[in-house]
C-alpha cells in the first residue's frame, strides 16, 4: 500500500512537470517567437544588439565605434538587397510547387489544400506550429 501510494506521487509529479513544460513551451513560442512586423525596427534592433555585444566583448577603441557601425549598417543594407531579390524567386518556386499539387488533386482536395495553405499563412504559433525561421539580418 505504500509502496502505491509513493509511485502515485511520483506519477503525478511526473506528469504535473510535463504539463507545465508544454504549456510554458507553447506560450514561449507563441509571445517570444514571432516574426518581427516592421522590418525597419527589427533591423535597429539587431543593429543595436550586435554593436552592443561587439563593444562589450571585444572593447575597440572609442574612435572605431563610427566606422565599425558605418560597417555593419552598410553590411545589413547589403543582406536585406539580397533578401529583396530572393524573396521574389523563394515566392514563385512555393507558388509553382502549390501549382503541381493542385494539378494531382479533386476540386475538393483543391479547396482543402487551398484552405491549409491559408490557415499556414495566417494560423498563429502554438505548441504544434513552431513559428517560422527569422528573417536574415
Amino acid at each position: 500500500m505504500k509502496n502505491r501510494k509513493v509511485w502515485t506521487a511520483f506519477l503525478s509529479v511526473f506528469v504535473a512537470g510535463v504539463i507545465v513544460g508544454a504549456a510554458g513551451l507553447g506560450m514561449t513560442l507563441r509571445f517570444h517567437m514571432k516574426p518581427p512586423r516592421d522590418r525597419q525596427e527589427f533591423h535597429a534592433k539587431v543593429r543595436s544588439h550586435l554593436l552592443e555585444e561587439l563593444v562589450e566583448e571585444v572593447r575597440p577603441d572609442k574612435a572605431a565605434i563610427p566606422a565599425i557601425a558605418a560597417s555593419l549598417d552598410q553590411t545589413l543594407h547589403e543582406l536585406e538587397a539580397i533578401r529583396e531579390s530572393v524573396d521574389p524567386k523563394v515566392k514563385a518556386t512555393f507558388e509553382r510547387g502549390h501549382e503541381r499539387i493542385r494539378q494531382q488533386l479533386t476540386p475538393e482536395q483543391i479547396k482543402r489544400f487551398d484552405a491549409m495553405l491559408e490557415n499556414m499563412r495566417t494560423g498563429k504559433f502554438g505548441l504544434f506550429r513552431p513559428p517560422p525561421p527569422p528573417p536574415p539580418f
